[in-house]
């Protein structure tokens, strides 16, 4: 299964936005710079982008980020839930920093024995 794909039951999932932009060559171009986002294919006719496939630095690193937070949870599990976010949130923007505003969506449960 693809790194960026999600499992349900039996059914392989995945999410991919799609965008029609004018420009698209120009558009491509600033993806890849604003974002650091890897071209994975780009189908031309006559210098027309007709589809392209890009995938952003939290796709390239998914694995890795969840690696680190596992880490980053179990070392901090004496820190108070406050703190262990922040340290999470703080994880995730160090593989990512175009996700400093999204990584406030994390939900942090803490179940301690």
């Amino acid at each position: 299964m693809a790194p960026n794909s999600a499992s349900t039951g039996s059914i392989p999932t995945t999410l991919a936005p799609w965008l029609s932009v004018r420009n698209a060559f120009e558009a491509v171009e600033f993806y890849k710079s604003a974002f650091g986002a890897t071209e994975v294919y780009r189908l031309d006719a006559d210098g027309t982008i007709l589809d392209a496939s890009l995938v952003p630095p939290t796709a390239q690193n998914q694995d890795v980020i969840e690696e680190d937070l596992r880490e980053v949870a179990t070392a901090g599990l004496d820190l108070d839930e406050e703190t262990l976010k922040a340290r999470c949130e703080q994880t995730i923007r160090n593989h990512d920093p175009c996700i400093s505003c999204a990584a406030h969506f994390l939900k942090l449960q803490v179940h301690r024995t």
